[in-house]
């Protein structure tokens, strides 16, 4: 901060300024990415999928590819607004009555709604949901719906079906990542769905990778403070840096007997996904 700058604003002179950070950015430097080896997805407000590499991937069919933090690596998004916000607006459409039952036990809503997913099993039902609520990451115009009702199903097979199909979205856009590069030692996953055990083992099986679970939830926030301190030389590095600040609550690794069920059940999504895709203008 120069003299000048400091009688226009108030700071003291010297106070060091550094450039601010995109929040994709952010998230994938709060995770914990300086290497190739991992990919970072936050399963909150937005499905974001992301990974580092030296040379920039130029692709029409992906989301974006831009400058990251770290000089030399270029970062690749895969994203879409089809992620744990969907839960939200379901358990506040849906569950009066879930909300009155969860404040008497003294949890909250979505405690609920994980005990619903773990008292199901894979098998238990072939229900098909697409988390296009605020947005979709396959067409403009598509629709967020559950298909495969029965008068059978319950609302615990509706939010499995739910919790399903966000992660299935998001390997949607894992899958066009991995066109451009080999499959990740592990996952680093932040965002609102990490406080749910069921979903994040969830995470684990479809994609059939190890998932690390990031702790904090204000991922932008960290990233920032990261950079700050590589800024103001606190670390010789971002790597120095994300290895003291980043921190891995749980690792949830892969069950190898639920594969099979689960890669029938994402194969039925994008069967279905692909017979809708006439329907959804005429539905606009």
């Amino acid at each position: 901060m120069t003299e000048q700058a400091a009688r226009e604003t108030g700071l003291a002179v010297g106070t060091p300024v550094a450039g601010g950070l995109f929040d994709i950015d952010a998230s994938a430097i709060a995770s914990g990415v300086t290497d190739e080896d991992k990919l970072c997805v936050v399963a909150g407000t937005w499905s974001i999928n992301e990974y580092i590499t030296k040379e920039p991937v130029v692709d029409k069919d992906l989301f974006m590819t831009s400058i990251y933090c770290i000089p030399g690596y270029w970062l690749t998004l895969e994203g879409s607004p089809t992620s744990a916000s969907n839960l939200e607006w379901f358990t506040n459409e849906f569950f009066s009555q879930e909300h009155d039952a969860a404040a008497k036990q003294g949890i909250s809503v979505y405690e609920l709604c994980n005990q619903m997913v773990a008292g199901t099993k894979p098998e238990d039902s072939h229900i098909v949901f697409f988390p296009f609520l605020f947005g979709s990451n396959v067409d403009a115009n598509a629709k967020a719906c559950f298909i495969g009702l029965n008068g059978w199903h319950t609302k615990a097979h509706m939010v499995r079906a739910l919790y399903e199909g966000v992660v299935f979205g998001h390997r949607q856009h894992i899958d066009k990542l991995l066109v451009h590069r080999s499959r990740p030692k592990a996952v680093r996953l932040a965002g609102g769905a990490t406080r749910s055990e069921e979903w994040m083992q969830m995470f684990a099986d479809i994609l059939q990778l190890p998932v690390e679970v990031v702790e904090g939830t204000e991922q932008g926030t960290l990233g920032a403070s990261i950079c700050a301190g590589v800024a103001t030389k606190h670390f010789a590095s971002f790597s120095e840096a994300a290895q003291s600040m980043v921190k891995i609550s749980k690792t949830y690794t892969p069950n190898e007997q639920h594969q099979a069920i689960y890669e029938q059940k994402y194969q039925a999504y994008l069967e279905v996904l692909e017979a809708l895709q006439p329907l959804w203008k005429k539905l606009s």
